[in-house]
């Protein structure tokens, strides 16, 4: 996430998601994108740029797990560009 910036365009699953992760929040959010267009910024709410409000990805877990996964699976490959 620090490489790009706090935010990632990425396809999983054959679904285009928009990861990122908010600074005052100190929460990382993950949204279906359905747009067809990269999102440049999106706030804690899934608002992008282009005022669109993008709907959560309602199958992540969130606080422990991510940390938890963090820890044991370091080098996890999400995004392969």
């Amino acid at each position: 996430m620090r490489a790009n910036n706090g935010l990632i365009n990425v396809q999983v699953g054959g679904e285009d998601v928009v990861i990122a992760y908010d600074e005052e929040h100190q929460s990382l959010g993950i949204y279906f994108n359905f747009t067809g267009k990269k999102a440049n910024e999106i706030d804690f709410f899934g608002t992008t740029d282009s005022g669109v409000t993008l709907p959560r990805v309602d199958t992540v877990k969130a606080g422990a797990y991510w940390v938890v996964w963090a820890n044991f699976f370091p080098k996890t490959d999400l995004n392969r560009i």
